[in-house]
């Protein structure tokens, strides 16, 4: 019976994590400073597991996102994490955050809209020596805003093969033509690589983890940006 209650006293395993972002994590804890972190937008669909991962490294974090308030107990009650209920695009927050070893953009950046994906990397590249992206990349010669395109072109791109076109969509996307909730950007490996160095930041990792949920424009990328 002791060892019933000893198992269930063990914290539940963390869910719904990719082991691309995880092995990000695990670069920057081996190779990088990673006494610190922020995780930026952490929380929707993994209860802040990045940022537990990352305490379990070693590292103390800030995790910042609108949605904080739905996180469950065990990251709020982790003492090496502090939370931050707000939008990490207004400078104010990034100021709250303050000055970290290593920021985490998983699957951030292409939502971005005011400010776009390019001025949310600024916002932070003053307080950091290293950024971690991983989230879906468009195949091509350049960074298209998605939501400029039509309602048809839009979907095209981001409806898996075979999926119907939605013909009552134009209204959503003019609507909320810089909503968040929109997939607002495809960006470009390149474009990526070449704003980072922009701020003063080289590549040091990048690898492919293949097509994003079936669609044939987008691979999941993985990235680590550290100062030289």
């Amino acid at each position: 019976m002791p060892a019933v209650r000893a198992r269930l006293g063990r914290p539940a395993p963390l869910v719904n994590l990719h082991p691309a972002k995880l092995e990000l994590i695990d670069y920057a804890a081996e190779f990088l400073p990673f006494a610190s972190f922020a995780d930026l937008g952490g929380v929707w669909h993994v209860d802040g597991g990045y940022s537990l991962y990352a305490v379990g490294k070693g590292a103390a974090g800030v995790l910042v996102d609108e949605g904080a308030h739905a996180l469950s107990e065990r990251p709020r009650s982790e003492p090496r994490l502090r939370i931050v209920d707000g939008n990490f695009t207004d400078a104010a927050v990034a100021a709250e955050v303050g000055q970290v070893d290593a920021v985490f953009h998983f699957d951030t950046l292409l939502h971005q809209a005011s400010p776009d994906w390019r001025e949310t990397l600024a916002l932070y590249a003053g307080q950091t020596n290293a950024f971690l992206v991983c989230q879906p990349q468009l195949r091509g010669e350049r960074t298209i805003r998605l939501t400029d395109l039509d309602s048809a072109a839009y979907q095209r791109l981001l409806k898996p093969p075979g999926a119907e076109v939605d013909l009552d969509f134009a209204s959503t996307l003019e609507r909320e033509h810089d909503s968040r909730g929109l997939w607002q950007w495809g960006i470009t490996d390149d474009d990526l690589v070449a704003a980072m160095r922009e701020l003063g930041f080289e590549l040091r990792l990048l690898k492919s983890w293949g097509r994003w949920q079936q669609l044939e424009s987008f691979d999941r990328q993985a990235f680590v940006f550290a100062r030289p």
